[in-house]
């Protein structure tokens, strides 16, 4: 795609109308706060703090305040992009969202770690090659629990190694590669697990994961192969939403950029993902405690 020639077609080639217009609107507010283009072109790390602290003591919601800082950084990084700037002064700039608990960086998990369960046999030996893919789909693409309950045969595909995720009441469609291993088991699964299942209960329909008895898994018997699994980890909280948390803010330490977190995870929101973000704990923490941003 060409570099856009206004900021209005940078928004226009990567956000949604609606999504557009929010972000127009914020950057108008911005060069009516600083009083011309060329004082908001020429802005400092501190100059965008002040202007957030400001939106802060009008008792605006953190939810309000992240939106705007969203279209500000849109604006930065197309100014960066059309070679207005060299640097980008909200790089590192996220607003705490006070409505949800904060994510317990420390408490997270590495790949290593989640792979560990894995490495548990199934209880029953019809259900082994299942277990593992329900869990590797949590370890390796970080999907809740109800996009795994809802996966179907046809959403998974052998040959190119990937996996259809379908839009969600919050989250986009996305298609995510597979692992090796994950191919492994799911053609043992699909192939002799699965097709011993149905005859169980003769079920006819697409659902990729079945129960014991032959039955669709509920959410229920999904989540519990995690939750069977926390003596792993007795000091820390082992469960699906930390699981995704940790493949979320691994996929930043290993330098992974917001827009391309984001697909993976398949937020409709930037802001969503940058909560994953570990935080620079030097001129922004210092920035933050010094002039109440969050």
């Amino acid at each position: 795609m060409n570099t856009p020639t206004s900021f209005n077609q940078y928004l226009a080639q990567n956000y949604t109308k609606g999504t557009a217009r929010r972000y127009a609107r914020s950057v108008r507010m911005l060069l009516q706060a600083f009083g011309s283009q060329d004082a908001v072109e020429q802005a400092s790390f501190r100059d965008i703090t002040n202007y957030l602290h400001e939106m802060r003591k009008q008792k605006l919601s953190s939810e309000h305040i992240r939106t705007e800082l969203s279209g500000i950084k849109a604006l930065y990084t197309y100014l960066v992009l059309a070679g207005k700037r060299m640097d980008n002064p909200t790089l590192n700039l996220y607003i705490h969202n006070t409505k949800r608990k904060d994510i317990q960086f420390q408490n997270l998990f590495s790949r290593q770690e989640l792979e560990q369960l894995l490495e548990r046999e199934s209880r029953y030996k019809l259900l082994r090659n299942r277990n593992k893919l329900i869990l590797s789909l949590y370890i390796y693409q970080g999907l809740t629990t109800g996009e795994i309950q809802k996966l179907h045969l046809d959403d998974l595909d052998v040959d190119r190694a990937t996996v259809l995720i379908k839009a969600g009441t919050n989250t986009n469609s996305r298609i995510l590669p597979l692992e090796s291993n994950q191919v492994l088991f799911l053609d043992r699964y699909v192939n002799k697990e699965r097709s011993e299942l149905v005859k169980l209960e003769n079920y006819a329909g697409s659902q990729l994961f079945l129960g014991k008895l032959g039955s669709p898994i509920t959410n229920d018997q999904i989540h519990y192969l995690v939750e069977s699994q926390r003596f792993l980890f007795v000091q820390r909280k082992l469960n699906p939403k930390t699981i995704r948390q940790s493949v979320l803010v691994n996929l930043f330490k290993q330098g992974w950029d917001v827009k391309d977190v984001q697909l993976f995870a398949g937020h409709r929101f930037p802001s969503t993902t940058e909560r994953y973000k570990p935080q620079d704990l030097s001129e922004l923490k210092e920035a933050v405690e010094k002039w109440h941003v969050w």
